[in-house]
């Protein structure tokens, strides 16, 4: 790749003479698996913003309206958030609405997260009645202000106003075909914000028709012209049909279609380097996107191509998107990519993100390359007098630049935790994907017991001393936060991690050839009486639990002597109980499992004191006949008798590869309780303040393992295909150190 070097000067950076090589983030590393939190990137979600009771659009169709929290490990920061205004198609919009929108803002800028703002009025084809050309000008007026306040919490302003969804297409009354109405329009909205900062319409030609209904240059962007007031360098392009189908949803409308050969996909694969790309795609169930076009390989390159900076979570993802059906996004889960691929697609990537692993998944992928993921990969200082000269060489893996203008700033941290900065005169946008950057600098030397590190604060006053809004980079580094700036320390690398964090503290590997009964015991069994779905089938039976050659295998049997025991099948189960239990920490269990209608293998955790519902229930997995995913779940009074399982949504799915071996796991934290699946988070149930009974959590849980049979979740159990097993390969309790 072609290096690029830039001059700069005033600052300091390092104490020590010579240079400092920093390794990219690994697998192994510290929390070297999660999503690398930074703002303005990354997956986004989208929400209702400025909402009331009694707006047309009551966004039923987004499962969870602010789940951040639950995604704390994807580090999404990022929601687009539609103002629908349907009701005031003919009438200032409200003090109500507006006071509703403000607090949405403030919402935003308490937990250190942006909006992809859009506005709207149809949120279907065709909807009537839709404001005129003047009534949505003077919206435009209205909710100018409004917008200037709270630029600091908006990533980008799409331009929307017109037509379905705010995208351009099927208005009622036609607005988007007038000219002049498309050039007032679009005039408008790049006035709302300030001149530096950026927008997005629904297609390219889009974008060509308004500058050229504006009188404005129509070229394309380039270097020389990006990162301006002009208006061509300020509109991006968000693609509401992302691999939906061969033309993109009616967003490549010309052959060949989504095709490397088609003008408009051409120019987005130019212009995306200077300005933002945001899409989706369509809601689970809908159009063709799956496998033959949103493959996870191929979904990668397509980023890759276009430089997407945002990617709706929401959509093809069962979930966010109120759908029982697990589709694209859940299929990138368990998609392996390895580094051979990526090469033989020509997306870049920083050899360490596979060190130590044979792939990663299309998921972890696009999480931690939307939009920029920067690294620091030296810094070297040398000292004269009193002066210090350095450079520094950046590294962007990532998809696109930085979005938005923002400068580094070199800090000098004393002992005593004080601070000075230095201010570096370089657009952090100019980190394009796939180029060192190499950024010269001088200032005074450190004294003695003073620290040189990095900042990357937003330019915003308001949000500048918050970390959450400072870049993070993609090094191994001294990285903490000194006085609301999130800094990187320059002197020297921490030294390489010796294990994950984790101690092993309890664990069965099956060893031998029986069960070991100081860990587990047989679940006993229930012949008659009051039983659950659950151990309707349960025997101590003793062939129905088998230890042999390291794995421990559960076993579902059509029950041969109904004489003896009335039941048509048997079911064998073992637990903790009375013998070990937990608070906090982290279980894996390594399984496999056979594909039996009417099989219900489940691991999962019971309190060892408090009835249930009251007491919780944590359900690591369950899975049902041959089905290629899991549930993951957890119960508690909070979710069963006040009926508030959406409230955060108590339970998801991951997709699994059926007859391979998982490894499934739960880490249980003061705060969360995450899921994963092969080391890859897929499910997280937050704590919230709403009420003591939505986390029972606090007090030890024994582990129960089942291969249960039958019941009203699961349907009849087929006896012809009977026995079923699920083999255990280990079951591991750590705790952190």
């Amino acid at each position: 790749m072609k290096k690029t070097t830039i001059m700069l000067a005033a600052v300091a950076l390092c104490a020590a003479a010579g240079a400092v090589e920093f390794r990219g983030i690994r697998p192994g590393d510290p929390d070297g698996r999660a999503g690398l939190r930074n703002p303005e990137r990354g997956w986004r979600f989208e929400i209702g913003v400025g909402k009331l009771a009694e707006d047309p659009c009551k966004f039923t169709h987004v499962g969870d309206h602010w789940p951040f929290a639950r995604f704390k490990g994807d580090g999404v920061t990022v929601a687009q958030a539609y103002c629908y205004l349907t009701q005031f198609h003919d009438k200032p919009v409200s003090d109500e609405k507006i006071a509703a929108l403000e607090a949405d803002f403030a919402r935003a800028r308490k937990d250190g997260v942006k909006f992809l703002l859009r506005f709207a009025y149809d949120h279907d084809p065709g909807l009537k009645p839709t404001p005129s050309l003047d009534r949505l000008l003077a919206h435009v007026e209205q909710l100018k202000p409004v917008v200037r306040r709270n630029a600091d919490v908006i990533y980008c302003l799409q331009i929307g106003w017109v037509g379905a969804w705010g995208e351009f297409h099927s208005s009622a009354i036609g607005l988007e075909k007038d000219p002049k109405a498309v050039a007032a329009v679009v005039g408008a909205t790049l006035d709302m914000l300030p001149a530096n900062r950026s927008t997005m319409m629904r297609r390219v030609d889009y974008k060509i028709n308004a500058l050229k209904a504006m009188g404005a240059d129509t070229n394309e962007v380039t270097a020389a012209t990006a990162w301006t007031a002009a208006p061509t360098a300020r509109i991006g392009f968000f693609n509401d049909g992302t691999l939906a189908n061969w033309w993109d949803g009616a967003t490549f409308v010309d052959e060949p279609y989504a095709d490397d050969s088609n003008r408009e996909f051409e120019r987005v694969k130019r212009e995306g380097l200077y300005t933002p790309v945001d899409g989706e795609l369509f809601w689970s169930g809908q159009g063709e996107a799956h496998t033959c076009f949103a493959c996870g390989i191929r979904a990668i390159d397509r980023f890759a191509k276009h430089h997407y900076t945002t990617f709706s979570l929401v959509h093809g993802h069962s979930q966010l998107d109120m759908s029982d059906k697990l589709w694209t996004i859940d299929g990138w889960k368990v998609t392996p990519v390895t580094s051979a691929e990526l090469g033989f697609f020509g997306v870049q990537h920083d050899p360490d993100y596979f060190a130590g692993v044979p792939h990663r998944t299309a998921y972890e992928f696009i999480r931690d390359h939307l939009g920029y993921r920067i690294a620091l990969r030296s810094c070297d200082v040398r000292t004269a007098g009193e002066t210090a000269t350095l450079a520094l060489r950046f590294r962007n893996w990532g998809f696109s630049a930085p979005v938005n203008p923002r400068a580094p700033v070199v800090v000098i941290v004393g002992a005593d935790g004080s601070c000075r900065e230095f201010p570096v005169a370089f657009d952090c946008r100019r980190l394009l994907p796939g180029k060192d950057v190499e950024v010269a600098a001088t200032a005074p030397k450190c004294a003695v017991g003073e620290r040189f590190a990095l900042w990357l604060p937003d330019e915003e006053k308001s949000v500048r001393m918050r970390p959450e809004y400072a870049i993070r980079l993609a090094s191994r580094m001294e990285t903490r936060v000194v006085g609301g700036r999130l800094l990187h320390f320059l002197d020297a690398p921490p030294a390489e991690p010796q294990d994950d964090g984790w101690k092993l503290v309890w664990h069965d590997e099956f060893d031998g050839d029986k069960l070991d009964e100081t860990k587990w015991s047989r679940i006993p069994g229930n012949k008659d009486g009051k039983v659950s779905d659950w151990n309707r089938h349960t025997s101590t039976r003793p062939d129905l639990v088998e230890v042999k050659d390291g794995v421990l295998a559960l076993v579902g049997v059509a029950n041969a002597d109904t004489n003896a025991d009335p039941r048509a099948c048997l079911q064998g189960q073992i637990w903790s109980r009375g013998k070990y239990a937990f608070l906090r920490g982290k279980i894996e269990i390594r399984a496999k499992f056979d594909n039996q209608q009417g099989a219900w293998p489940a691991f999962w955790m019971l309190p060892e004191k408090g009835k249930w519902p009251d007491g919780g229930e944590i359900d690591i997995i369950e899975r049902l006949n041959g089905d290629n995913f899991v549930y993951q779940t957890c119960h508690s009074a909070w979710t069963h008798t006040m009926k508030r399982g959406r409230e955060p949504r108590q339970g998801g799915k991951a997709v699994i590869t059926p007859d391979a071996w998982n490894v499934y796991g739960l880490e249980w934290y003061d705060d969360a309780l995450v899921w994963t699946v092969n080391g890859v988070e897929t499910f997280r149930y937050p704590r919230t303040d709403a009420d003591p009974l939505q986390w029972p959590f606090t007090t030890p849980y024994y582990v129960l393992l089942d291969q249960q049979l039958g019941g009203n979740w699961v349907g009849e159990v087929d006896l012809k295909t009977l026995p079923a097993r699920t083999y255990v390969d280990y079951v591991r309790v750590y705790e952190k150190k």
